[in-house]
């Protein structure tokens, strides 16, 4: 965003900018500029380049798509209010300054959940409100001492129980887990993580991912694994061909596994089925 709106500054200015300055994305967005004659196209020497033709045709655009101005978008943003401010979008900033840490606990263990250093009541907050919240900020240093559960979906998370595996947190990622978690996440010997996501390339990709700054990491599987594959869903790997190809070349044993069951049934398999009455694990 900032580099369009360089460019655009520089047209404001009277410059012109040589076409090759601007990439494919780009150029799909001067395109409605150059058709309504706001913007030209010519040849200069050996190459194009972009100029301007109305530069109150411009001008217009600019504050339409800028309402804070372009030196606001060329510093950039940091929190989804800025980019509501300055994009009219706050998806334009990804992440937010904090987020929810939502987990079960099962343990009673009064050393097992510590922020900041200070130790938290988790287990009484989960028997009394059956969940416990941790806002967790950059910075923030979390510290578990015990075996915790990352859950990918939200039934699982609520009815982990079910899997008959004993755990003593759980922590639904809803998905992807972030960053921030990482790296507040405080590595030492008393702590073990259980990675439960889908048997498919994201959810594999999740658990090298962890066990990559965290050695003492697994990945849930099932004794029935090889039975649930025949409720395997081929749209869980049409988009991620490349993930799944970097997985083919991973030495973990587990991932060997379920990349072997992935390519005999061309598709991987949501975690959720694992909550189905009726199946031995």
């Amino acid at each position: 965003m900032a580099v369009y709106a360089r460019h655009l500054k520089m047209l404001l200015a009277g410059q012109s900018i040589p076409l090759t300055k601007f990439s494919a994305k780009l150029r799909g967005r001067i395109k409605t500029l150059l058709e309504a004659g706001v913007l030209e196209q010519k040849r200069v020497g050996a190459g194009q380049s972009i100029s301007v033709i109305s530069y109150r045709g411009l001008e217009k655009y600019c504050q339409k798509q800028y309402p804070s101005g372009l030196d606001a978008a060329i510093a950039g943003v940091s929190t989804r209010a800025e980019a509501v401010a300055v994009y009219r979008d706050a998806k334009r900033v990804q992440g937010t300054d904090r987020e929810a840490l939502l987990i079960r606990v099962f343990s009673e263990r009064e050393d097992l959940l510590k922020l900041n250093d200070i130790s938290l009541p988790a287990k009484a907050w989960c028997d009394q409100a059956g969940i416990a919240g941790l806002q967790l900020r950059d910075g923030d240093k979390l510290e578990i001492s015990g075996r915790i559960a990352l859950v990918e979906n939200i039934d699982v998370f609520w009815a982990f129980e079910k899997l008959g595996v004993s755990v003593d947190i759980v922590y639904y990622t809803g998905g992807r887990f972030s960053g921030r978690f990482l790296s507040c996440l405080v590595p030492n010997e008393h702590i073990s993580l259980l990675h439960c996501g889908d048997y498919d390339p994201v959810g594999l990709d999740e658990y090298l991912r962890i066990k990559k700054k965290f050695g003492a990491a697994e990945f849930y599987i099932p004794a029935n694994i090889a039975e649930l594959f025949k409720y395997s869903k081929k749209d869980l790997i049409q988009d991620n061909q490349a993930i799944l190809a970097r997985l083919r070349l991973s030495l973990d044993e587990a991932v060997k596994r379920i990349v072997r069951l992935i390519d005999q049934h061309n598709g991987g398999v949501e975690q959720e089925i694992l909550l189905l009455k009726n199946l031995s694990h």
